[in-house]
């Protein structure tokens, strides 16, 4: 089923975008169409769990540590100055 639905379409994608430009847009649709299939496929075999999800009994299904904050001060380089503006920008 997965090669199919899924590996076969892909690769066909990748194929036409690369041999030929003016397949752009359909290159857009058969990668929306393979994601949308991947989806359908994954959602029903997902959970999604939070901080807040409780088991049959009411315990909460898991148990965080407190939270712990430590500020540490670093000296950095002048690349690695750049460097990390560059991120923050």
């Amino acid at each position: 089923f997965w090669k199919t639905a899924i590996t076969k379409p892909l690769i066909a994608t990748k194929f036409a975008a690369s041999n030929s430009p003016d397949l752009v847009d359909e290159r857009g649709d058969n990668m929306s169409l393979v994601l949308e299939r991947v989806r359908r496929v994954l959602t029903p075999l997902m959970l999604r769990r939070t901080k807040d999800s409780l088991t049959k009994d009411g315990k909460p299904i898991l148990s965080l540590p407190p939270v712990e904050t430590k500020v540490v001060h670093v000296h950095l380089s002048e690349p690695e100055r750049e460097f990390y503006d560059a991120l923050l920008a």
